[in-house]
């Protein structure tokens, strides 16, 4: 005669909830490291964006004679209408040294919106209430990058040949501090200007200085951050 337990094999409720229980915390304590990785990986990401914004710059500059993009001279067929003049943009006239991308506007100069995965970051976070208007011929997107609006100084003029130490001026940085952007006004679409603006862990910010270099500076485009960081004229020379 055989006989039988009155336990079946499984788990208890209680069990089964120390087990609910336990998985809960464990997921809880990753969970922040798992974001860290994540923000490091869209670091990454936006390092590499940065880079193929550089190639295309440098691309710019050995085709219009050493200059950087310069407010000065317009883009072909980037009037919004055809009793409008052609406009300057600057993601614009580098971004047409990118690959070729379908679906673009011939008639705007925002068809850099269109490239998400080179001009846009995840970390962008876009003002309140503020939205594209609708001439702009693409759809809004949260842009990462602003020029460095001292190249058009007169004694600049935006060439590079006339800047003494390029390893240590920004060409191209984030736009991640509203106040600091009126500070340093490293150039954005004019009627853009600050509406979007990273906002990255530390705060640290990423720039690419005019040899072509990439930095993340811990401390944005604020004075005292980046007094705190030794950098304080990165968006000047003189």
């Amino acid at each position: 005669m055989t006989f039988r337990s009155g336990r079946t094999n499984g788990f208890t409720l209680i069990e089964l909830l120390v087990v609910i229980a336990v998985i809960a915390l464990l997921a809880a304590l990753a969970y922040p490291a798992i974001q860290t990785a994540i923000k490091r990986s869209w670091t990454t990401q936006d390092i590499n964006k940065l880079r193929q914004i550089g190639t295309a710059l440098n691309l710019y500059v050995q085709d219009n004679n050493g200059r950087l993009p310069n407010p000065g001279i317009p883009i072909p067929g980037t009037a919004v209408s055809p009793t409008d003049p052609d406009r300057f943009v600057w993601q614009e006239a580098v971004d047409r040294y990118l690959p070729p991308k379908p679906g673009y506007w011939s008639g705007s100069a925002y068809n850099y919106l269109r490239r998400s995965e080179v001009w846009c970051s995840k970390f962008a976070k876009p003002h309140p209430g503020w939205t594209s208007p609708p001439n702009y011929g693409s759809p809004t997107g949260p842009t990462a990058w602003g020029c460095n609006a001292f190249i058009y100084d007169s004694n600049w003029a935006g060439y590079m040949t006339r800047i003494p130490q390029p390893s240590k001026i920004v060409a191209v940085g984030e736009i991640n501090d509203t106040g600091a952007l009126y500070e340093f006004v490293p150039s954005f679409v004019p009627d853009k200007l600050s509406y979007y603006r990273i906002s990255r862990p530390g705060p640290s910010a990423l720039y690419m200085f005019c040899d072509f270099h990439i930095e993340q500076l811990t401390g944005d485009q604020s004075v005292s951050a980046l007094n705190a960081v030794g950098k304080p004229n990165i968006w000047r020379w003189w």
